[in-house]
Parts: structure tokens; C-alpha cells; sequence
């Protein structure tokens, strides 16, 4: 598996080493990006991210989304399961299979999906990294 280019993005990779909040459904935050090229075509984009993230109500639902440039290419839902003021690290991979040739911005944003109270219901807390891998088989 040779390896293309990698790209990475760090905000922050200490626990409860910021406080953001997670707006609640359409806004969303964008959480961390990345530049990323991709000389090849039939390449593979293996992304991986991870953040932290605090419940400030009981159980809110997170809705994650990977962009490569405007377009979503990976959505994940993660309902926390921590009680109201603790923390959790959230982790997810995903692969852009066959992304087009020439340089791309990949980021991931978040946003609460199920607000039930006109409040802040979450808030990223760190660590947040964002990494992407391209490679071919």
C-alpha cells in the first residue's frame, strides 16, 4: 500500500482543553480541517477523527459530517452516554473511495440533531484530531 500524502489537522489534543459549543440542527460547527492532495487517480482518502465532547442536557444525539471540499462524503450519528458534565472521546474512520485528482479540503462539522430545549445541549471539549492518508492498493 503506497503511500501518497497525508494530512492532518490538531486543534487540540489535550482533554478539556477548550470549550465549544455544538449548535443544535442546521448550524453546525466546523471542527477541524486539512489540505490534502491527490496526484493519482483511483486513489483512497482514509480519514480518522476523534473529539471530545461534554452533554450539557441528557443524551443529546451529535450528528458528525466529513466534507471533501462542499460535498458530504461520511455521516455518523453518536448519542452520548456520559451523564450531564462529563466527557466522552468520540472516534470514527471513513474512506473517500476514488476522490478526483488535484488538491481538496477535507473537515468535519458537528452539530446537535435532536435539540429538545432551545439551549446548548453539547460542546466539544478536546482533544480534536483530524487525519487523512492517501494512498492506492
Amino acid at each position: 500500500m503506497p503511500i501518497i500524502s497525508f494530512g492532518a489537522s490538531v486543534p487540540t489534543n489535550g482533554s478539556q482543553s477548550l470549550n465549544r459549543v455544538i449548535p443544535n440542527t442546521p448550524k453546525a460547527i466546523r471542527v477541524a480541517e486539512f489540505g490534502l492532495s491527490v496526484p493519482r487517480p483511483q486513489a483512497k482518502v482514509h480519514l480518522h477523527a476523534t473529539i471530545g465532547v461534554t452533554s450539557l442536557v441528557v443524551n443529546p444525539t451529535i450528528l458528525f459530517q466529513v466534507f471533501r471540499n462542499s460535498q458530504v462524503i461520511f455521516s455518523m450519528r453518536h448519542q452520548t452516554t456520559v451523564a450531564v458534565g462529563e466527557s466522552e472521546s468520540v472516534s470514527f474512520h471513513a474512506v473517500d473511495l476514488n476522490p478526483p485528482t488535484g488538491y481538496h479540503a477535507y473537515y468535519f462539522t458537528a452539530k446537535v440533531e435532536n435539540p429538545t430545549l432551545g439551549t446548548n445541549q453539547a460542546s466539544e471539549v478536546g482533544p480534536v484530531t483530524f487525519t487523512g492518508l492517501n494512498y492506492t492498493e
